[in-house]
């Protein structure tokens, strides 16, 4: 018995990505191998659709709008650059300060 991988879109649309490669199975009965999920996920108690993506849509947008009027903040009061803590600069960019910036 195989698995096979599929990605389901809405209601009524299905992609077929292929056989998994790696499924886990028992040593008393190797032909078998049981589901990835078990039911329906990302649906709420009621059995109604819930999008992650969708509830974190507002957090996004206040992270966006900070991001955009920090960055006008430094454009427009003449400064010539931002703060940057150089300890939090990883090691594997570079061998020096100036080139891992």
């Amino acid at each position: 018995m195989h698995r096979y991988t599929t990605i389901r879109i809405s209601e009524d649309i299905y992609v077929l990505k292929g056989e998994d490669e790696d499924v886990v199975r028992t040593k008393d009965n190797p032909s078998y191998c049981g589901l990835s999920v078990n039911g329906i996920y990302f649906t709420n108690r009621s059995n109604k659709p819930y999008s992650l993506m969708m509830a974190c849509m507002n957090l996004q947008d206040k992270y966006d709008l900070i991001m955009f009027i920090r960055d006008n903040l430094i454009a427009n009061s003449g400064t010539v650059g931002d703060y940057l803590d150089m300890s939090m600069l990883p090691t594997w960019l570079g061998q020096g300060p100036a080139e891992r910036i």
